[in-house]
């Protein structure tokens, strides 16, 4: 590293300024018509609307020294004057490394250009990257062209006959991995180390919005061999890299980078601020300028502010697509927006130094993986629920399924008297001629009515590998079912719940939950505009996710949970949180429960000032049931972290807290009036007024309060039962 790179750490601390990574799409013409190619539906507009050379370097003489610059299209070889192009930006902007993406179609021509590229290169490195996306039949097939691997295998060996004549140059290969060549990595891989010898091997999961969607189903775990592959082979010297400066460095981006993206696509987890739009920029070929090439917005055109690049990225339309990015905290699986994160991102800046310094070894003692379920149950109790239920189902049959035919939705009346039964038959009978579904069928309660009857035939009756519990009420996400069954990888874990996620109202009978739409836009994922989170709601997904890195999760929502079927679980009469219960069974047989964040359901808010205090009171009288239930788990050595010391935390969280925080108020309250003169007591009653005027302050207040009011009414005999919440304050039982 050079005093010169200090330029790139200041920018990561003060990410304000002129991009210093740029995407530029040279072309959107091109000779293939690949099936995962997001841009497709752009490809091949007339070249006179792409930016000329002299246009370019107007454009090129505006912005500052880069590290990173990347041609993409369209096919870039078939620009004319792309090693003119190339030579702008190493004259004017010295990027570290310049990176062109090809198809490897007419090897000749590309050597050719390659060489006109390496003459005007300066000190910056060049890297041309080669598609590979499968052996011979399968390559051909995905790019739609005959002969495109044979082409594209003779590029790389005429491009490996350069790099062994040039210095500052290194050739790779680039796999782009989707749901028809996931299964043919490891023998893809193979053929290159063996016959093509690249520096790298590059690999980008498939995003976007492709040409032939079916291509998006991709199997995960495949992906997440690939890149393990890679990091060994890089790791053990089988697989150079490109030998420039900091190459070790940009090694350990890209480890880190690629676990990233494995995470989003399975959680769709936030981690971190992204930084397009503040150090990466994207460019097309006709002057558009955007801040990220899978979100579908552009911030303007290079034309129309006289080709001046910082008039466009200083503008008000930039600066509220950067906000936007931020309040919605979007992410992808983009990986050039990842790897700038990681490179910019303080958060990621332990990792990548691990990384960095061990140069990928790991330890030999690795966390066991099981097979993931392949078939889920949908498991939904009802009783009169007619004004929901159809919704429900068409919710439940829209999930991401990991096998659909092997997958069953499963509906257990529990004695209704209004149209639910009548309607599920509808939807059973309209469900029926759909292919790649799962099962729709329904089935009546066999035990004593309520709902721990309904759900005790519901996990009877279950197929599947594993059982989802969720209320007719709610709705859940499309990709939230892959999110939390990502969990059960690790053999240990028994129980999953997702997060509850508020909307002032849910639509009647659409089958998508409301992040599902937002969460589609370009490929990205963002949180969805109009969020209802408390700070308790806030402080409780902190403390679960907590809970879930230790051990093991206490409140997991009965609106989204899921079991192992193999599990024994007994729903137990009198218990009103029968989710709670049946998931500390799962604790007591040596099973974890754990906390899919980005695995979101949604519920509607309550609308009514008298139906949130009674929704909060109910809330803390089950939680404090369940608690008293299962007190012989507290102090148990057998019971690991979560019986040493996330059941007490919860007790004096919980429990104690509520009514500590009363006596405090009360006594302090009573001391301020007794003891200090009536300016003192105008000045605190002063601040407790500024203090209740903020919600999250007001919301913390009335938790606690809802919780000390249902310990009294506890403790003065009030009783809650295992039936239907609407129910719950009309018939006790024993507890």
């Amino acid at each position: 590293m050079s005093l010169g790179d200090a330029r790139w750490i200041r920018r990561a601390v003060h990410p304000g300024g002129l991009p210093v990574q740029l995407t530029f799409f040279v072309t959107s013409r091109c000779n293939a018509k690949c099936a995962h190619c997001f841009y497709g539906d752009q490809l091949n507009q007339p070249a006179e609307r792409e930016l000329t050379l002299e246009e370019i370097e107007r454009v090129a003489r505006g912005l500052p020294r880069m590290l990173w610059v990347a041609f993409g299209g369209g096919e870039p070889f078939l620009r004319r004057d792309l090693a003119e192009v190339a030579g702008v930006f190493c004259r004017w902007n010295r990027p570290r490394i310049l990176t062109v993406v090809t198809n490897g179609i007419h090897a000749d021509h590309i050597e050719s250009v390659t060489r006109d590229i390496l003459a005007k290169r300066r000190d910056t490195f060049i890297n041309i990257s080669v598609s590979l996306d499968g052996l011979a039949e399968t390559h051909d097939r995905e790019r739609g062209v005959p002969g495109n691997f044979r082409q594209a295998v003779e590029t790389l060996h005429k491009l490996r006959a350069l790099r062994e004549r040039h210095d500052g140059f290194g050739f790779s290969t680039i796999t782009t991995v989707h749901g028809r060549n996931a299964d043919e990595m490891a023998d893809l891989e193979r053929y290159i180390a063996e016959e093509i010898r690249p520096d790298n091997r590059g690999l980008n999961l498939v995003r976007g919005t492709p040409l032939d969607p079916a291509t998006l189903d991709v199997n995960l775990q495949a992906y997440g061999e690939a890149v393990e592959r890679k990091r060994r082979d890089v790791s053990g010297g089988t697989l150079p890299l490109q030998n420039f400066s900091l190459s070790t460095l940009n090694a350990a981006k890209e480890r880190v980078m690629y676990r990233d993206v494995e995470r989003v696509a399975r959680t769709g987890a936030y981690r971190a601020p992204c930084r397009a739009g503040r150090i990466g920029a994207v460019m097309y070929e006709n002057g558009d300028v955007a801040a990220c090439e899978i979100l579908d917005r552009k911030i303007g055109n290079v034309r129309d502010v006289g080709l001046d690049f910082s008039r466009l990225w200083f503008s008000p339309a930039a600066d509220t697509l950067r906000r936007e990015i931020d309040e919605g905290r979007c992410r992808c699986t983009w990986e050039c927006a990842v790897a700038t994160n990681v490179l910019f991102g303080p958060r990621y800046w332990p990792e990548l130094l691990r990384e960095w310094v061990t140069g990928g070894r790991r330890s030999s003692v690795a966390a066991p993986r099981a097979p993931l379920p392949q078939s889920v149950t949908v498991l939904i109790p009802c009783r009169d629920e007619a004004t929901v239920i159809r919704r429900k189902i068409r919710n439940s049959l829209n999930l991401r399924f990991p096998n659909a035919s092997q997958s069953e939705v499963l509906v257990i009346d529990d004695g209704s008297t209004d149209r639910s039964v009548e309607l599920i038959e509808a939807e059973i009978a309209r469900s029926a001629l759909a292919v790649d579904r799962p099962r729709l069928r329904w089935l009546r309660n066999r035990y004593a009515q309520g709902k721990a009857g309904a759900i005790q035939t519901g996990l009877e009756a279950a197929r599947g590998d594993v059982v989802l519990l969720t209320d007719a009420d709610v709705v859940i996400e499309r990709e939230a079912l892959p999110r939390a069954i990502a969990l059960f990888a690790d053999p240990r874990t028994g129980v999953v719940t997702g997060r509850q996620a508020y909307c002032e109202r849910l639509p009647d009978d659409s089958e998508e939950a409301p992040g599902d739409p937002w969460n589609r836009r370009g490929g990205a994922v963002m949180d969805p505009p109009g969020r209802v989170d408390s700070l308790y709601d806030r402080l409780m997904r902190r403390v679960r996710s907590l809970e879930s890195r230790l051990d093991s999760v206490l409140l997991v929502h009965g609106q989204m949970v899921l079991f192992r079927r193999s599990l024994t679980l007994e729903p137990r009469a009198g218990i009103a949180s029968d989710d709670v219960d049946l998931s500390l069974q799962a604790r007591r047989q040596g099973y974890r429960i754990r906390y899919a964040e980005e695995a979101r359901f949604w519920e509607e808010r309550p609308r009514t000032r008298s139906a949130r205090t009674q929704q909060g009171k109910r809330h803390g009288m089950s939680i404090a049931q369940v608690l008293w239930a299962n007190r012989d788990m507290v102090g148990r050595p057998r019971y690991g972290l979560f019986g040493m010391l996330d059941l007490p935390f919860q007790w004096a969280l919980l429990l104690a807290q509520p009514i500590g925080l009363f006596l405090m108020l009360t006594l302090g309250t009573a001391a301020v009036i007794a003891l200090a003169p009536l300016p003192w007591t105008l000045a605190v009653a002063a601040l407790a007024l500024l203090a209740a005027a903020s919600k999250g302050v007001r919301s913390y207040l009335v938790m606690n309060g809802l919780m000390a009011s249902a310990i009294v009414s506890m403790l003065a005999g009030r009783q809650l039962t295992d039936r239907w919440p609407r129910d719950r304050d009309i018939a006790p039982l024993e507890l």
